[in-house]
């Protein structure tokens, strides 16, 4: 299967790049146990994916890295990360799903909602946490 989609991404790196970089995400996380090349390609499927506005796939990069910082005991990130997939999933019509993700995590929508991401300030030297607007409306 990696095979397979990591020539689909080199064929058309709009549809699947984000794809194919979510699930080497996964596999380095769950398989290899490489942390900091699997934090990488989390975040290279978050770019990719708000470059082409994949929305529904933006919402599912953030939570699966945010399940990874949870993994890894890092609980503000991990926040942040929920936060951003409830937005998208949010934002694309999903709210079921926005909803869940926040019941799963025992998360109050209202705490989270007020989540300040500027002050927090802690992806200074990586990806830059901010999902206000769908990137077909920036």
């Amino acid at each position: 299967m990696m095979n397979q989609m990591g020539t689909w991404a080199k064929n058309s790196m709009a549809i699947f790049g984000n794809k194919w970089l979510l699930l080497t995400a996964e596999y380095t996380a769950l398989v290899d146990g490489k942390c900091e090349e699997a934090e990488e390609c989390y975040k290279k499927s978050i770019e990719a994916a708000c470059d082409h506005g994949i929305i529904h796939e933006l919402g599912l990069a953030y939570e699966l890295l945010g399940d990874y910082y949870t993994i890894h005991g890092r609980e503000i990130e991990s926040h942040l990360c929920i936060k951003n997939a409830h937005e998208c999933y949010t934002q694309w019509g999903a709210t079921s799903i926005a909803k869940k993700i926040l019941d799963d995590r025992g998360l109050d929508p209202k705490w989270i909602s007020n989540l300040d991401i500027e002050s927090l300030s802690i992806f200074s030297k990586g990806l830059q946490l901010e999902t206000s607007k769908h990137p077909r409306e920036w």
